[in-house]
């Protein structure tokens, strides 16, 4: 026979292990790359079944993987434009001597 005690604190497991995955799986849901891949793959499935005409297909392909590429540069935004910058003002001090001023 086993105690209450012992299927109380089985219980108490089971129900920490449910939170836990659920936790885990908003976690995965919320993660942008799989909402991108989560767009991509329903409209790969929209054109193919017929349901969004080629043209607007492309068009919303052409956004995600826009969206991609933003996600991969964000981090890099502030070396971005401090490059930018830079070679802003390297152009400045070099376009006198190659416009021969």
């Amino acid at each position: 026979m086993i105690s209450d005690a012992v299927r109380i604190e089985r219980e108490k497991r089971k129900t920490a292990q449910i939170v836990a995955d659920r936790q885990l799986a908003i976690e995965i849901i919320k993660n942008p790359v799989v909402e991108i891949l989560a767009a991509y793959i329903t409209i790969e499935w929209l054109q193919r079944h017929g349901q969004m005409p080629a043209l607007a297909g492309t068009i919303a392909e052409a956004g995600v993987l826009t969206a991609v590429g933003m996600q991969q540069i964000a981090p890099l935004a502030p070396y971005i434009a401090q490059g930018a910058q830079g070679l802003a003002g390297s152009i400045k001090a070099i376009a006198p001597l190659m416009l021969g001023l």
